[in-house]
């Protein structure tokens, strides 16, 4: 597993991005942060989308792995079903979200290995102290993943 930190983040049509960061509003991080507080023990998913500039859909997903306090799958219904809902509304991926129950907010080696989707965010959400989760971006490919800065704005 590689690390690198980036100085440039890359450009989604529809997303405002600085040299290095995203800035995402405050209803959406909190979102995800209390899905996963409502899940400590296991590893939460979903999907994040953007039309017009801005995350417009919240697809939670149901987690099937079996060690799902360490690991997450995508249930395959309901990710296509996200998909599937995604373009009737005219939105575009731009994020896979998962939780670290106990873990940082950094990309484990499982993680890397599996993020099937390069154009996608990668955002990890730390339980390590549940009263206040740390909520990080990445970009993964070719099995290499890039820090992105992550700016929280009042919405």
């Amino acid at each position: 597993m590689a690390y690198r930190k980036t100085f440039k983040g890359p450009q989604l049509p529809g997303v405002f991005l600085t040299a290095d960061s995203i800035h995402l509003p405050t209803t959406i991080v909190d979102v995800l942060c209390d899905y996963a507080r409502a899940s400590p023990q296991r590893e939460i998913c979903g999907i994040l989308a953007i039309r017009g500039g801005a995350v417009v859909g919240h697809y939670p997903v149901r987690n099937t792995a079996r060690e799902s306090q360490h690991r997450f799958e995508m249930d395959p219904r309901q990710q296509i079903g996200a998909f599937r809902s995604m373009r009737k509304r005219g939105e575009e991926l731009f994020a896979i979200y998962h939780s670290h129950p106990n873990g940082s907010a950094q990309p484990s080696e499982h993680d890397v290995s599996r993020h099937e989707y390069p154009e996608a965010y990668c955002f990890i959400i730390s339980l390590q102290r549940q009263s206040d989760p740390v909520l990080g971006a990445y970009r993964i490919a070719n099995g290499i993943f890039t820090r992105v800065g992550l700016e929280v704005e009042p919405s």
